[in-house]
């Protein structure tokens, strides 16, 4: 055969539309003067798009595209090059905008993908995009890439308890979207324990040349966590305030019958209530346990008393 002349834009393109074809065909296999046609190519032309395709593997798994291709028919074996829809929600085509808007990719690539993530429904587009940078942080692309490269990081990060960020060496291990906060999912070397990270407290990260070593994860979610390790409390709310409320945790609610409800929460932090507290204005208030609403009292007290 000929040698191909294709670009290697038009190559990679090529590839693209032979996954879709054969994703979509019968068995996914189509007839070899089908997928010229098709793809627009002569079969020189196709010959290389299926090596350069059966050459792909994902990073982490080193699963390859299984591209088979005799005299007459060219299929697709296997699940791993398939190509399925893909779901978003709308966080995840949040943080697709927002990554869209600050890589260096020609215009009309980025119009097509964006395009497809339009949402129907622009004010909640726009209130998603005003969310971004607070829920996801300044470290989300790369911390999927060190999650993919499974790499150890040095990670500077100030948790609720602390005034000051403090440098955790960790292996990253997934993110996890909550309706109020994206959460890293990572293994503690110091502490040798796993832990769970919010994005928007993150204010360094360093990869370093070593390796992330497999850990037992625990692949509960926050809520599920909280339930088995969290305190538990009981919290009176006002309806008026309780859609402001977006709170992991919450086990159940119960109407009192007038204008007030009662939460049953689990929390990891006891400062994180205080404040939720303090910010509600004398719309939230804790019931129970009583050795937590002292704590509550001395906590409020030192914010406003110096202390001695």
């Amino acid at each position: 055969m000929a040698e191909s002349k294709l670009k290697a834009d038009q190559i990679v393109a090529g590839g693209i539309r032979l996954l879709q074809l054969l994703t979509a065909a019968p068995n996914q296999s189509v007839s070899i003067a089908r997928a010229c046609s098709a793809l627009g190519v002569q079969a020189s032309d196709l010959d290389r798009i299926v090596e350069i395709v059966s050459s792909l593997s994902d990073r982490s798994t080193g699963v390859r595209a299984i591209i088979d291709m005799d005299e007459k028919t060219i299929s697709l074996g296997g699940d791993a090059a398939r190509l399925v829809p893909l779901r978003l929600s709308i966080n995840d085509a949040a943080v697709l905008r927002y990554v869209l808007a600050s890589l260096n990719i020609d215009q009309s690539t980025r119009l097509r993908i964006q395009a497809a993530l339009d949402d129907p429904s622009q004010l909640q587009t726009q209130m998603i995009s005003l969310a971004e940078p607070a829920r996801y942080g300044s470290f989300y692309q790369k911390l999927l890439e060190a999650i993919e490269d499974g790499v150890r990081l040095l990670m500077g990060y100030r948790s609720i308890d602390e005034k000051e960020p403090r440098v955790r060496t960790i292996d990253p291990y997934r993110l996890v979207s909550e309706e109020s906060a994206t959460y890293l999912d990572a293994w503690d070397v110091e502490q040798d324990a796993q832990r769970k990270y919010r994005l928007d407290r993150i204010s360094s990260l360093e990869v370093t040349e070593e390796s992330a070593i497999h850990h037992p994860f625990d692949r509960t979610d926050i809520q599920e966590s909280l339930e088995k390790s969290g305190v538990r409390a009981l919290v009176r709310c006002n309806k008026s305030y309780l859609p402001l409320i977006t709170w992991s945790g919450i086990i159940r609610t119960e109407d009192q019958g007038d204008e007030t409800v009662v939460l049953e929460i689990c929390l990891s932090s006891k400062s994180w209530l205080f404040d939720q507290v303090l910010a509600a204005a004398g719309n939230l208030l804790i019931l129970e346990p009583q050795e937590l609403r002292a704590e509550f009292i001395s906590y409020a007290e030192r914010l406003v008393l110096p202390e001695s």
